[in-house]
């Protein structure tokens, strides 16, 4: 293996294990890294389960049905107002 192919290959393992460190970092660095994506899944979930995800009301007692935390930490955290 030529010297130049052996540096490439270290330089994309070097890389790779930069954005892993990255991933893990961020991951349990930000505590609502998951507040932006909760309307996105419960809405999607919501759509699934043949309701509305664009009533606020439905989406709310869908959200009180699947979730575990309560209403709440929802509250002091993120809102389920769907965008429109």
């Amino acid at each position: 293996m030529s010297k130049s192919r052996r540096d490439g290959l270290y330089l994309l393992a070097m890389g790779i294990v930069v954005f892993v460190l990255f991933g893990f970092m961020f991951r349990f660095v930000a505590k609502d890294a998951m507040a932006d994506f909760k309307l996105v899944y419960y809405g999607t979930n919501c759509l699934q389960h043949h309701c509305d995800p664009y009533r606020e009301s439905e989406l709310r007692s869908f959200y009180r049905t699947e979730s575990v935390e309560s209403l709440a930490a929802v509250r002091s955290t993120s809102s389920l107002r769907p965008c429109m």
